[in-house]
């Protein structure tokens, strides 16, 4: 038979031991786990509780206090802001234009949108043999400004601009392009992108993105556009929504040319790049159903660029 053990004298799991003569003097429980933390003795203090019974607060007490080292720590100097001074730049002559149209435009004119996507397989193979067989450089963007363009020309309701109450259509598109120069944001025109080859277009532009970024361009690069193409995809953006550059009727927003999941009848699911289109509107001057059938061509033209050279 095994020999009965006698009450255990260990602490209990998590708690100091706490000395004989601690246990003989009148303190709360508490008291005594606190002192037996911080390794101090009950002998000689006086209690504040009822009938001298020492409590929580007279152990903390006696408790030091942690001295204050990460305000003089050598490691983390204290930071101090120094004055935070703008610096002024005045617009120049351009971008006060270009301010004073488009708080012209969001005031004024009734923007609504329409979305498209279309696939843009057969444009990137286009635009490798075109590249190759034209001894061109033509971008993706130059192919958007060639297809809109197009597109402009069989929707004339669409190319247009709106002088007071006044519509002026055109026959043929001089396509505004969104160019980031030194100064902001301007706009030089393609003048005619309906009839010009893609080659054609590739080198206008580029003639005009070099003069915009080397503070060349003249008012007269930027008056007259029927229309705007506006392409953020080369940023990743996705899509967004472009404010229309009076007195013109729309803009193009071009986004990001993007691999994404398609289903298509009979073949389940596949990958293909897709870009997205938003076109901003003036609903004084077009109706819902002429953007839609413009974005319904464009989209034509985009995924049979054959179309283009027709």
């Amino acid at each position: 038979m095994k020999a009965l053990r006698g009450p255990s004298t260990a602490a209990p799991r998590g708690v100091l031991p706490v000395g004989i003569e601690d246990l003989k003097i009148f303190a709360s429980p508490l008291a005594r786990r606190l002192a037996a933390l911080h390794g101090l003795s009950l002998q000689g203090l006086e209690g504040t509780g009822p009938r001298g019974r020492i409590s929580k607060a007279d152990v903390l007490a006696l408790v030091p206090k942690p001295a204050a080292t990460a305000a003089a720590s050598p490691e983390t100097p204290a930071f101090v802001a120094g004055e935070n001074r703008p610096e002024i730049v005045p617009f120049d002559r351009i971008r006060k234009v270009v301010a004073q149209r488009l708080t012209q435009a969001k005031q004024e004119i009734p923007h609504f949108y329409l979305r498209m996507s279309a696939s843009a397989e057969a444009l990137l193979e286009m635009r490798k043999t075109a590249n190759v067989v034209l001894g061109c450089k033509a971008s993706v963007n130059d192919w958007i400004v060639k297809a809109s363009a197009v597109a402009l020309a069989r929707h004339p309701d669409v190319n247009v601009q709106v002088h007071g109450s006044e519509i002026h259509r055109f026959p043929h598109a001089d396509v505004s392009i969104a160019v980031a120069g030194p100064k902001g944001l301007v706009t030089p025109v393609v003048r005619q992108a309906n009839l010009m080859r893609i080659d054609q277009i590739a080198a206008e532009t580029r003639r005009l993105i070099d003069k915009a970024q080397g503070k060349g361009l003249s008012m007269d690069d930027m008056e007259g556009g029927t229309f705007s193409v506006s392409n953020l995809g080369m940023f990743g953006i996705e899509n967004f929504d472009a404010i229309i550059n009076p007195p013109q009727g729309a803009i193009l927003a071009v986004g990001a040319a993007l691999r994404q999941p398609v289903e298509t009848a009979g073949a389940g699911i596949s990958f293909e790049t897709r870009i997205s289109f938003t076109l901003s509107v003036d609903h004084r001057a077009i109706d819902g159903a002429a953007g839609a059938q413009f974005l319904q061509t464009l989209k034509g033209l985009i995924e049979a660029p054959e179309g283009l050279f027709s």
